[in-house]
């Protein structure tokens, strides 16, 4: 009939035309709908006696028209006969079948002829596109909203909205919004996922001014960051090469007894340390220790290789101290670390770190003697258990002697007595 109609050019009345559209939509008939809207179509396909568009077709048609190019007369003749009603349930049915981009092109060609869809269906529309990271799209479909008088925009669709634009990685888009509202004398209220989702992108786009800027709005209003929006930030002010913004906005967040997203710290801990800042990465290592994360034994390690090349015995002996608490084993061989431990505890006469560090070897090697004796080979036991006889340390001296393999009975002898 529709066929036989744009044959010999007989119009579709308006109320007709919406009848069918809506009937179309509602059974997701997208081709018929175009013919509809698109009576060239029509003409093409009642002279080659083809039937309706496929949805191929049909998906081609809508698509290929942006906001610069010319639309056909005779379509916008059609679009001028649609109602919001039917524009309404048009386009939620295109959201329906997730064809966000085709609705959006609609909404745009009957906007030309002055018809619009109501404030529900392009709140929906924008939602959706926002959803879809199609956020520059989904702004301007908002500022179309803002230019009404009447309009307010609702708690629950802003948050949707500006929360998909972190999402996205469109932070600036949502500073714009909240600065023309600012403008408009407009107080903006959303939620702390909201906030955490814009200070997390901003981060992530090294736009580190605005995310402390929107943290203290956060805690303006009562809210507390997430563990996850801490990392981002702490993360970007590393990338940022501001290690001490990043330090102090970890104890921020450690005052505030927020649990660190998982690997945060030691992230932090493997920076400071090839910066060599050993103060600061002492205490981060005390804070892993405390919470009782186990890190990985490379980043202890290492944390351990510049506390020996800086001489500070306290901190070698927290380290190794924490390290077997953790159940950590020590990279013994990487630089002569057990060597140098070694000889810096003896120095420094630590002989409390001496025990802990034998303990460790033990764990290390799991019961296998042979292993144990490579370790053992250059460690200078004599002079470790003369340590433990000068400081009356018997425990060590006991430990010294189960790992000596002494053969001459009159030096073990020796031994004994001493003990």
């Amino acid at each position: 009939v529709l066929s036989l109609a744009a044959k010999y050019q007989f119009p579709v009345e308006s109320k007709l035309l919406n009848i069918l559209i809506r009937a179309c939509a509602d059974r997701g008939l997208f081709d018929l709908i175009d013919s509809l809207l698109d009576p060239t179509r029509q003409q093409k396909n009642s002279k080659t006696e083809t039937s309706s568009p496929s949805k191929k077709e049909a998906e081609a048609s809508v698509g290929s028209e942006d906001a610069s190019s010319p639309i056909p007369q005779d379509r916008l003749k059609a679009y001028r006969k649609l109602t919001t009603d039917s524009l309404d349930v048009l386009v939620r049915q295109y959201l329906v079948y997730e064809e966000t981009e085709k609705a959006r092109l609609i909404v745009k060609t009957a906007r030309k002829v002055g018809v619009a869809p109501s404030i529900a269906t392009t709140e929906a529309l924008i939602e959706e596109l926002a959803q879809k990271g199609l956020v520059v799209p989904a702004r301007a479909e908002l500022d179309t909203l803002l230019q009404r008088r009447d309009y307010k925009a609702h708690r629950r669709f802003m948050d949707n909205f500006l929360y998909a634009c972190g999402e996205a990685g469109y932070p600036s888009v949502a500073l714009g919004y909240f600065e023309e509202a600012a403008n408009r004398g407009e107080k903006v209220e959303v939620s702390q996922v909201v906030y955490d989702s814009l200070v997390s992108a901003l981060a992530a786009q090294s736009m580190m001014k605005q995310a402390d800027g929107m943290m203290k709005v956060m805690e303006g209003k009562g809210m507390t960051p997430s563990g996850s929006t801490y990392s981002a930030v702490i993360k970007g002010y590393v990338r940022k090469g501001l290690p001490q913004q990043a330090l102090s906005t970890m104890w921020e967040m450690m005052e505030r007894k927020v649990t660190p997203e998982e690997g945060l710290l030691e992230f932090l801990l493997a920076v400071l340390v090839r910066m060599k800042d050993l103060p600061n990465a002492s205490l981060v290592a005390d804070v892993i220790t405390r919470m009782g994360i186990k890190p990985s034994a490379d980043t202890f390690t290492s944390l351990l290789q510049l506390g020996l090349e800086k001489r500070d015995s306290d901190l070698v002996g927290q380290l190794v101290k924490g390290m077997k608490e953790a159940g950590i084993t020590m990279q013994f061989n990487k630089n002569n670390i057990g060597i140098r431990l070694f000889d810096l505890s003896l120095e420094k006469e630590d002989s409390a770190t001496l025990q802990m560090f034998l303990d460790m070897i033990d764990m290390g090697v799991k019961g296998d003697d042979d292993k144990r004796r490579v370790l053992m080979k250059d460690i200078p036991l004599e002079r470790v258990f003369e340590l433990g006889k000068k400081k009356d340390d018997k425990e060590l001296m006991v430990k010294v002697l189960e790992r000596m393999e002494v053969k001459e009975v009159d030096t073990r002898k020796d031994l004994c007595i001493s003990l």
